[in-house]
């Protein structure tokens, strides 16, 4: 790590260098790379008495000596001044690019309204709680709230990150107010409207049979494409959730295992579904439309279909948690309140039998 002084001259580059102009340019090397930092307000003319120029010199000096104590205090951890003068966006873009492409369509989206909102060539010093604040006003007025939260995650992780590295002391993210937004309803099926499915015939079986086996297994539309026969063993799914990247076990159930088929050689895919999840998905509507169902649904409501189910026949929180792979039991609460609901609605349905009249002397009658 080194910081070292040279000319630069400027001007017409016909004329000799000893009849031009020049400014001092710090060469700044760090982990194997050069950044260059021009000294601008620093210009030596080739007709300036040489006290001048000496005085200049001296004071470019002094300029590389403190950019030589950060980068020397970066290197002992101390936060450096220096390097929160670097570009943020590239620091932001090696973050990136170290996500697995999974997980880069956020980041990626985030990048986009980073450069939409502010220039390409801002520094980590313009990253303050105000600046943060105008960034989430701009993309409120885009975004859904919930796209905004996702997106927000990716800028907050990679300050994180600089903090890490002591390229920043705090993160400006931690003292933003969360935004609030209102979760979409859960879209599930009931026992009859899974039966209402099974008796219609799909314009794509494959589609059905995933699906369906979705419904009594709570896959992610992600993990049910990749999976493979060698993921089934003695009736059970042993696979990686691609989401959290956590090993499972699922034992499946008669009614999983009947929509299996026949099975195939182990790294052959179970289900062969189309590609794109919106073809995936409109083919899911197609055989809804088929049906008497009248709801719209996506391949994600099997999901949480699979949860309703365990949890209205009697399974407690923490195995319906660990079935769908939560990492959190919270994320798990959101079906006992579906289901609480559902229990409210099928009381309150009940035809009114008794009928209560205000009393008209003492106590009250009743009416049959």
């Amino acid at each position: 790590m080194s910081v070292t002084l040279r000319k630069k001259y400027v001007g017409d580059r016909s004329i000799s260098k000893k009849n031009r102009p020049y400014k001092f340019q710090l060469d700044i090397y760090r982990d194997g790379k050069r950044r260059r930092e021009v000294i601008r307000d620093l210009v030596i003319y080739p007709d300036e008495p040489v006290e001048f120029k000496k005085e200049k010199q001296k004071i470019a000096e002094n300029i590389r000596s403190t950019y030589q104590i950060e980068v020397n205090n970066s290197r002992y951890g101390f936060t450096s001044s220096l390097r929160k003068r670097e570009c943020f966006i590239d620091y932001y873009e090696k973050v990136m690019a170290s996500k697995s492409v999974e997980n880069r369509g956020g980041w990626e989206s985030m990048l986009r309204y980073l450069k939409a909102y502010e220039s390409d060539s801002f520094s980590f010093e313009t990253i303050t709680l105000d600046w943060v604040v105008g960034l989430v006003s701009f993309m409120s007025s885009r975004l859904s709230p919930q796209s905004c939260n996702t997106y927000l995650s990716r800028l907050k992780s990679c300050l994180n990150q600089a903090k890490k590295e002591r390229i920043i002391s705090e993160n400006p993210c931690d003292r933003l107010e969360p935004i609030r937004f209102q979760r979409k309803q859960v879209s599930f099926l009931t026992e009859e409207e899974i039966k209402m499915l099974i008796e219609t015939p799909s314009p794509n079986p494959e589609t059905k049979k995933a699906f369906l086996f979705c419904c009594f297994t709570g896959l992610r539309q992600s993990d049910v494409r990749k999976l493979k026969w060698k993921n089934v063993q003695d009736d059970k799914l042993v696979y990686t959730q691609k989401k959290t990247k956590k090993a499972e076990v699922l034992p499946l159930s008669p009614n999983a295992l009947a929509y299996l088929g026949e099975r195939g050689g182990k790294d052959d895919y179970v289900f062969k579904l189309c590609k794109a999840s919106s073809s995936l998905n409109r083919s899911l509507m197609k055989w809804v439309e088929h049906s008497e169902l009248g709801k719209r649904i996506s391949f994600h409501s099997s999901r949480h279909t699979f949860a309703t189910l365990l949890i209205t026949h009697g399974a407690n929180i923490y195995t319906v948690s660990k079935l769908l792979g939560h990492s959190d039991i919270k994320s798990t609460m959101i079906y006992a309140k579906v289901v609480d609901k559902e229990k409210e609605k099928a009381v309150l349905s009940l035809p009114q039998i008794f009928v209560v009249k205000k009393p008209t002397t003492i106590g009250t009658e009743l009416e049959i």
